[in-house]
């Protein structure tokens, strides 16, 4: 029985260290919140692994205390057991007002879970050996009461666990929730010593020489918990002033270097506006006495019914004037044949020739109209436009070919469509721009004049605010 209870505390101790390595491990990866209640995971036992499992359903079973992500703004908790109906009834939910975290991460839910899985397995051990000190109470008499205390600081620790989800990661709770495995630790140290047959020779100065260096160590802990505290309210702080502007000067710098396009600073834009306005002025009272001249002439016209119509001067049609839905339906239609035609071929085997026929009817259609095409259609358009970046880096294109490329891009002067082919070999982000250009289009083809500078402008924000001080 001694060997059995010798073998639980060094099980315990272990799976007590790899709880301390989870927590760490959670507290590395920003994954406190992962689960934002407690015991249960988005009142799952087992946590979701994807959104649309804490989406509303129809005509789902819903258990008491089940979580439900509503608009993207709020997590709601179902207030009892109940059957939902076609549409939510919010009279069977309630907010969840601990803390404000309405994300689902499901890498930090599952983190979260993992470390919590560990740490109540590792109650297991602490129990049985627990069970055994007490029955066999005479055999283990002076390691009963520190098996007992083990046992309850196991079920605090639990406890204060919850206490710092709910606080929404207060750092005080921190630092007493990690202290106190440091304490639970120390405790099964002991028990394990204390059941060895071993023993070790220490001298006075020794002993005293450990007391402080645990004594430093505390400190140490201490002052870590609190510094991490201090980076995360930072990082919060310079993310939510990144939300509130609309690019960071090293973003606008990795623009203009690519693009070559000069984007102004928070200083010259007050200059500017001032600037514009007085452009707009301008034009306004440019486009006031065009129009005094066209009355003129409609009068001259009608005092005149003898001059011939054609004398005037008509205006030619521009380019710009955006298609109607039975034009964009006939060259979505065409976009869709050319593609059938090289589906089956790989699209680094295309001719240069080919690859500019494909781009020449997307540019005739507009990439932000290819919002009812396929998903496939979509990934070979793509692909087309990734092969004449890669064609543009080793051999020259006509420049009808650099029109065509420009259209589809939608840049300002041919000549960017160089700077981009050269960019792409040695920036990530450029070339991750070209690949998503094709879907990142079509989901802002509400937004005017959406080009390859804008893509490349939410990718580096994306970016930056994913790792804000990396």
């Amino acid at each position: 029985m001694e060997s059995k209870f010798h073998n639980l505390t060094k099980l315990s101790l272990l799976l007590v260290y790899l709880v301390i390595i989870a927590c760490a491990f959670v507290r590395m990866t920003g994954s406190g919140i992962g689960c934002p209640d407690w015991p249960k995971c988005f009142g799952f036992y087992v946590p979701p692994t994807e959104v649309s499992q804490i989406l509303f359903k129809a005509n789902n079973e819903y258990s008491k205390g089940q979580m439900i992500l509503y608009n993207e703004e709020e997590l709601l908790v179902a207030k009892s057991d109940f059957t939902s109906d076609d549409f939510i009834n919010l009279n069977n939910w309630q907010v969840y007002e601990k803390h404000d975290y309405v994300i689902f991460n499901p890498v930090h839910t599952w983190i979260e879970y993992i470390n919590r899985l560990i740490g109540a397995i590792s109650g297991i051990p602490i129990l049985i050996f627990t069970i055994i000190s007490i029955i066999y109470f005479k055999k283990f008499r002076h390691l009963t009461l520190i098996a007992i205390i083990t046992l309850v600081a196991m079920g605090f620790q639990a406890w204060l666990g919850k206490t710092v989800v709910d606080s929404n990661l207060a750092a005080y709770k921190i630092t007493l929730h990690m202290l106190m495995a440091l304490f639970i630790v120390a405790l099964l140290i002991y028990l394990v010593y204390s059941g060895s047959k071993s023993f070790i020779k220490t001298n006075k100065t020794f002993k005293y020489l450990i007391l402080f260096g645990l004594f430093l160590t505390l400190i140490q802990i201490v002052l870590g918990t609190q510094v991490r505290q201090i980076v995360d309210e930072q990082v919060k702080e310079v993310t939510e002033e990144v939300l509130d502007e609309p690019i960071q000067e090293d973003v606008k710098e990795v623009i203009e270097d690519e693009l070559d396009k000069e984007i102004p600073g928070d200083d010259v834009i007050g200059e500017e506006t001032i600037q514009e306005e007085d452009v707009k002025d301008e034009d306004n009272k440019e486009e006031e006495i065009k129009e005094e001249e066209k009355v003129e002439e409609t009068e001259e016209i009608i005092l005149e019914p003898e001059e011939e119509p054609e004398e005037l001067e008509q205006e030619p049609v521009q380019n710009s004037v955006e298609l109607s839905k039975e034009e964009i339906a006939v060259e979505v239609a065409e976009v869709k044949e050319i593609v059938e035609d090289i589906k089956e071929v790989e699209v680094e085997e295309l001719e240069t020739e080919q690859v500019i026929e494909v781009l020449t009817e997307v540019a005739d259609v507009g990439v932000e109209n290819l919002t009812e095409v396929s998903e496939d259609v979509l990934e070979v358009v793509s692909e087309v436009i990734e092969e004449v970046i890669t064609i543009a880096t080793e051999e020259v294109l006509t420049e009808e070919q650099v029109e065509v490329v420009q259209e589809v891009l939608n840049l300002e002067e041919p000549e960017d469509v160089q700077i981009i082919a050269e960019a792409v070999k040695e920036d990530e982000a450029v070339a991750e721009a070209v690949e998503e250009y094709v879907e990142r289009a079509v989901e802002n083809a509400d937004v005017e004049d959406y080009n390859l500078a804008d893509v490349v402008t939410e990718i580096q924000t994306e970016e930056f605010l994913a790792d804000p001080v990396g």
